[in-house]
């Protein structure tokens, strides 16, 4: 016996997260050389340094709690809550950078800037985590897998607002320097870009009706497109490693299922890039990883565990494969495919047929299945119930059996002795050194008891077999309470959904998406005419998808609810609210525009990141409405700042 490793899940876990800090501290250098280019040396560094304690601060949170690990999702709600992180420390740090360097007091200036925004940073920041809410209460299979995105955007956003009130002022006091005197004033909006968004900013306004008609027509083009972008769920993992399914006819030897597996196993360890394969012969592995759904027990079934050296090669090996085993195993239902990202089981394309007559339901997956193979998009299609499984029916003579004292179950057992065998008992084989074990402890080995394989081989010596009769105290020729045997087809499994036989045909697509073949094959599926009684379902990834979102919708509007609370109460006012929602779907426009060109699918990733960009406008526009409506207090205090501020921002509020 050797042992070998076959897959070291510490090692997988650990690259992945390498990866993922490795794009966290990309993405972090970006926003900060953007900050130092847009802020300025200075305030630059100051949200810069406030974001990299902020994400510190995270982790720090999360190493306490215990709960909240280093992985995939944890890592990616920080990229997504990157440019969110940085909103409070860019808000505070520009509105104290302006005054100070105008010549104000440090102190009062600071003072006056926390008042003025940590309420309505506050607020805005509250809408971004609540944004996210409906996942953390998500109870579905796919809220366990995102759950922690919610609450590592909250520790980190809320990190950000105390970062903002508390570290950031002490930085800006310690680095912003007052005008010197004599120096001559420098206004601080008057650079080109100011001035050109100020120009842009005053020819929207006086067009004001020419914009609003063009941005309706914009978001009624941007509603259409969307109707045609590629719907997804999770998109494939980026391990390198790759499962080959292969399902053998029903009633196939395991003794055969293994020389197939020797066969194929030869076949894919000579491809280049294949570095290590493990076969799993008669069910799934271990569950090793939390997406992966091992098989049951089936003797006609091989699963294949293939690791690559570099990840880019798997698309190419899996095309391969594929056409290798269609080629040379027509018999052999097998699929090679990916990891997933995300939940998911069985086919990614799944039709279910419910209802009571088994027959019949057969007759309705056949034809499903008819389908999908004359599409010539669809590998692996099969059903879960399996090819049915001849046998041979013995028909017992009922009344010679009872005056024998012989039931069915004696028979069974009989037959099972004189063709499988029967275990008769254990022999107990002493430990010791010769075994490898510790001489205090045994070995059973069971004792089987069945005829020579000369004599077990024909069906035909079923009436000569050999029963022990209670009645007569002897045994007694099978024949005598079997009148003959009879060929016939069972059923090896039949699935039930509420128990109700439900039938399941899998599929995968071939090429393209799930949703690219289900589009083609669900209008002549859904032609099938059912029987009164019978039912159709979509299952797969379509019904993962729907039951996620509907999941998400379930909360969505107590969410929406408490989000619009939170801008009345930080506004007191109708219209404030109405501005900033209205604003919302208008996000639309760049997320279809932006798919369309980069050909990426909606999928729920997608819709993650749709959420935040909701968040995110939602903040933004709390922040500016804040920042356009200068108290008169205000106003005294910094006096040409305010006439500026009102020039540059007030005909938004007073257009209102």
């Amino acid at each position: 016996m050797e042992i070998n490793k076959i897959n070291f899940q510490p090692t997988a876990v650990t690259e992945a997260t390498n990866n993922f800090i490795f794009n966290l501290g990309k993405a972090v250098t970006i926003v900060f050389a953007v900050l130092l280019i847009a802020m300025g040396r200075k305030a630059g560094f100051i949200i810069g340094f406030v974001l990299l304690l902020t994400i510190m601060g995270t982790f720090l949170v999360m190493y306490v709690d215990g709960n909240l690990l280093m992985e995939r999702i944890s890592l990616g709600a920080l990229i997504i809550a990157l440019c969110m992180l940085t909103d409070n420390a860019i808000v505070v740090t520009e509105a104290i950078k302006v005054r100070i360097e105008s010549g104000e007091e440090k102190l009062p200036v600071i003072a006056d800037a926390i008042n003025q925004n940590q309420w309505p940073l506050f607020g805005a920041t509250a809408i971004a985590v609540v944004a996210f809410a409906a996942i953390g209460l998500s109870q579905d299979r796919t809220g366990e897998y995102c759950r922690s995105l919610f609450w590592v955007i909250f520790i980190s956003l809320a990190l950000s607002w105390v970062m903002a009130i508390t570290v950031t002022p002490l930085f800006c006091y310690l680095f912003f320097k007052p005008r010197a005197p004599g120096e001559a004033e420098r206004d601080p909006y008057g650079g080109r870009f100011f001035q050109g968004y100020r120009r842009l900013l005053e020819t929207s306004l006086r067009s004001r009706w020419q914009l609003l008609a063009l941005t309706v027509l914009l978001f009624v083009i941007a509603l259409r497109g969307f109707r045609s972008l590629d719907q997804s769920f999770f998109p494939p993992a980026t391990r390198p490693q790759f499962m080959v399914d292969t399902f053998l006819p029903a009633g196939t030897d395991i003794r055969n299922t293994e020389a197939y597996a020797e066969t194929l196993e030869r076949f894919i360890r000579n491809q280049p890039g294949v570095i290590h394969l493990a076969s799993f012969v008669g069910s799934g592995g271990l569950r090793f990883l939390l997406v992966y759904t091992p098989e049951k027990e089936n003797p006609t079934f091989v699963q294949f565990l293939v690791d690559v050296d570099d990840d880019s090669k798997i698309d190419g090996l899996i095309t391969t494969i594929q056409a290798h085993l269609d080629r040379n195993y027509p018999n052999a239902n097998a699929v090679a495919k990916k990891f997933l990202l995300g939940p998911g089981s069985g086919g990614r394309v799944q039709a279910r047929f419910r209802g009571p007559d088994p027959a019949v339901l057969r007759q309705l997956a056949g034809q499903a299945q008819r389908i999908l193979q004359d599409d010539g998009g669809a590998k692996g299609v099969r059903i879960d119930w399996r090819e049915p499984e001849k046998v041979i029916q013995p028909e017992i003579l009922e009344f010679q059996a009872l005056r024998n004292g012989i039931t069915r179950v004696d028979v069974s057992q009989a037959l099972e002795t004189g063709f499988e065998g029967r275990v008769v008992g254990f022999y107990r084989e002493p430990g010791g050194a010769r075994t490898g074990v510790y001489p205090q402890e045994t070995r059973l080995l069971p004792i089987i008891a069945r005829p020579p394989l000369a004599e077990r081989s024909n069906v035909a010596a079923i009436g000569s077999m050999q029963i022990w009769s209670p009645a007569g105290g002897r045994m007694i020729p099978l024949r005598q309470v079997v009148s003959g045997t009879e060929i016939g087809w069972e059923d090896p499994v039949v699935m039930r959904r509420d128990r109700v036989p439900t039938i399941t045909v899998h599929a995968d697509p071939r090429f393209g998406l799930p949703s690219h073949l289900l589009n083609r094959v669900r209008p002549e599926i859904e032609k099938i005419a059912l029987p009164r009684g019978y039912s159709l379902e979509w299952g797969g990834e379509y019904e993962d998808s729907r039951d996620a979102r509907t999941a998400l919708a379930g909360h969505i509007p107590a969410v929406m609810l408490i989000m619009v609370l939170i801008v009345v109460c930080l506004f007191n006012s109708i219209r404030a609210t109405l501005v900033i929602w209205l604003a919302v779907p208008l996000a639309i426009i760049g997320v279809t525009v932006g798919l369309l060109l980069t050909r990426q699918p909606f999928g729920f990733m997608a819709l993650l990141g749709v959420i935040a960009l909701g968040g995110e406008q939602i903040k933004n526009s709390i922040v500016l409405w804040t920042r356009s409506t200068p108290s008169a207090k205000q106003r005294s205090l910094i006096g040409p700042w305010s006439t500026r501020a009102s020039a540059a921002c007030g005909p938004c509020y007073w257009s209102l």
